[in-house]
């Protein structure tokens, strides 16, 4: 029974929540709203024709991840049937049992994060590394202990991507912050950038993961 426009719905013995169903839809009339009334404001839209065009140019910016996720794709088929990934999975996961981890749900947790962040000085991409890290390590670590669920593996792989992407030449915005950069210090380097930025990835790393293991050891859900 329906108790308001916002309200959960009964229907055949489910839930229905019709916001949250649409909620991509909502969020795209949101800012498409936004946007256009913008453009005509600052009078960059002056015709049904302008907003178009400014509509395929973001979307030029698709072509980019659809050659990644292309090949991304074709190495999970490779991975998958060569069984590598299969195998790999039941080495580390073998490895941590015999160490002893499955009884130490935190210490998986931030080692994760630890690896993770290792890991992203090096492959800079975050849909490329997700795509490579999650199919092993998601298997992994649950069948090591099921406390580690997917949702927490990708929250763990979240904080530690984020808390070393500002100190990794590999993060593709890494140019544009250094030309910033020297918009008010001409002469600064590659180098003296990340030096910079080194104590903030140290305190986020640090803080967010603090903040996740809060949240797993006082069992506060992750999102919905």
């Amino acid at each position: 029974m329906a108790v308001g426009p916002l309200a959960a719905y009964e229907s055949d013995g489910r839930t229905i929540v019709p916001y949250l169903n649409n909620v991509i839809l909502l969020i795209t009339l949101v800012f498409a709203t936004v946007g256009v009334f913008y453009g005509v404001a600052s009078g960059r839209f002056t015709s049904l024709h302008s907003v178009v065009k400014a509509m395929v140019k973001q979307m030029d910016t698709m072509g980019y991840i659809l050659v990644l996720t292309f090949f991304c794709y074709n190495f999970l088929g490779v991975l998958s049937y060569s069984g590598l990934g299969a195998y790999i999975t039941y080495l580390g996961a073998n490895l941590l049992i015999n160490l002893g981890l499955q009884s130490f749900p935190i210490l998986l947790l931030i080692g994760f994060v630890v690896v993770t962040a290792i890991i992203n000085l090096f492959v800079g991409g975050l849909t490329s590394k997700w795509m490579l890290l999650g199919p092993i390590f998601i298997p992994m670590l649950y069948m090591v202990n099921p406390q580690m669920t997917p949702d927490l593996v990708a929250a763990a792989f979240r904080v530690a991507d984020s808390a070393t992407n500002i100190i990794t030449p590999m993060m593709s915005y890494a140019g544009i912050i250094l030309a910033f950069m020297r918009k008010y210090n001409s002469e600064l380097t590659f180098g003296e950038m990340i030096a910079m930025m080194v104590p903030y990835s140290i305190a986020f790393l640090l803080v967010w993961t603090a903040l996740l293991v809060g949240f797993f050891s006082f069992g506060i859900p992750l999102g919905f």
